[in-house]
């Protein structure tokens, strides 16, 4: 069940950042869209407690 939030809260974490971003743009905030872009890409490549449970057990580490 906590990897089930987990996985909510970090859709909603890329939600807020997507919106973030597109206010930063629509304001002329160059820099601070490219800050929040770098920080979304971080967020979408970090593996979710589900992911990494789910190779651990492939890897027979679990």
């Amino acid at each position: 069940m906590r990897q089930v939030i987990n996985d909510w809260l970090r859709e909603l974490r890329i939600r807020r950042l997507v919106g973030r971003i597109t206010a930063a743009e629509d304001g002329g905030n160059e820099a601070g869209a490219k800050l929040l872009c770098r920080s979304l890409y971080r967020e979408i490549n970090a593996r979710s407690p589900r992911a990494v449970a789910r190779l651990e057990r492939a890897r027979g580490l679990a």
